[in-house]
């Protein structure tokens, strides 16, 4: 195989490109395409024989949050902060965290008693912590069960206008304080699926285009299935929106580059 320039500044290119649409078996044609330009410039080092598919061992996908963990950990990290400080939180705080996981709490020096409600609980539990196992739109608790209601990118998933109002309620009803965070619809880095501007698009254009134009789709190739069912399961909130849920709380604004990255309701 004579390889060089071609690799270089023709097939290499094309190569990755197609790797990462995941086209593989298309590399040989491009190779021959590669080569007969060769030839036609008459340029040797274009010339590349005799190009074979070399199989690899299949790559198990990697999940778009392992991808994201990084920067989920420095904006959570600072975002916890904020929350222990604005919302006074000491060890003896009594949390109840609506539809979280132990990962944030991992990012804090301090060890309140939290109860963490779940639809499902496939994690081991530490510190001092429990795990319900409810819905957050009906609670099982009493009214002002807790001191704090804490909620983390999670108002956005439960559903409809109605599930919405619904979560919001419960969120008001069991604690006298409560910190309810969501990402910012008009931010324009949709952070679930990690694509610029798509989600500002009607649902028809975003289900067609947010295969080839996320991170998500191109590490977890979804079928349009898959792309519809997430789609529905997320509906991004403003600050309008935030401020009719949650009326007698403050909103504050999680900047990134001068730009809302997220919006917080607290009730301090």
């Amino acid at each position: 195989m004579v390889i060089g320039a071609a690799q270089v500044c023709i097939f290499g290119p094309w190569s990755l490109v197609l790797r990462l649409l995941g086209r593989e078996a298309w590399l040989p044609a491009a190779a021959a395409a590669a080569s007969g330009l060769g030839k036609l410039l008459w340029l040797p080092s274009l010339h590349i024989r005799n190009y074979q598919r070399v199989t690899r061992p299949a790559r198990t996908p990697r999940h778009i949050r392992d991808v994201t963990r990084p920067f989920r950990i420095y904006f959570r990290r600072k975002r916890m902060r904020d929350f222990l400080r604005r919302v006074a939180i000491s060890n003896g705080t009594t949390i109840i965290d609506v539809g979280g996981t132990p990962f944030v709490w991992r990012l804090t020096d301090r060890d309140p008693s939290v109860t963490i409600v779940n639809l499902k609980a496939s994690w081991p539990i530490e510190g001092n912590a429990r795990v319900v196992l409810a819905n957050g739109l009906a609670l099982p608790f009493r009214d002002r069960a807790f001191d704090v209601c804490f909620s983390n990118s999670v108002i956005e998933h439960v559903g409809d206008a109605r599930a919405r109002a619904y979560f919001a309620r419960e969120v008001r009803r069991v604690a006298n304080r409560y910190w309810v965070q969501t990402p910012n619809r008009r931010f324009p880095l949709e952070t679930h699926f990690v694509c610029l501007f798509l989600h500002w698009l009607p649902f028809h254009m975003t289900r067609r285009l947010i295969r080839h134009f996320s991170l998500w789709g191109w590490l977890t190739k979804p079928s349009q299935v898959d792309i519809d069912k997430a789609l529905l399961m997320l509906t991004l909130l403003d600050e309008r929106e935030m401020r009719e849920l949650f009326p007698d709380a403050t909103i504050i604004k999680e900047r990134f580059l001068g730009m809302v990255k997220s919006l917080i309701a607290v009730r301090p």
